[in-house]
């Protein structure tokens, strides 16, 4: 999760909410189709960011988990944009 100035591969999106859970930030995502995105951050370890802030997201692809649906769908759906 970056300042929406970052660039490279991965999917920009507006921040529409957070959520303190002890020690972790959950960020509410929406991307520019309307798909919504949950990140979970250790608090503390970068800048808290604000409900209507434009971020980029990205990640390795071994530490993401796909819920409703299949690594391979959610790849393909990534190379077809």
């Amino acid at each position: 999760l970056a300042d929406g100035g970052e660039q490279g591969s991965g999917w920009r999106c507006r921040l529409v909410g957070a959520s303190f859970l002890g020690s972790t930030i959950r960020y509410d995502l929406e991307g520019s189709d309307g798909q919504r995105l949950k990140v979970d951050r250790l608090a503390g370890t970068d800048a808290v960011l604000s409900p209507g802030n434009e971020v980029f997201v990205h990640w390795d692809l071994d530490s993401a988990v796909v819920v409703g649906g299949t690594a391979q769908e959610a790849v393909g759906a990534e190379v077809a944009e």
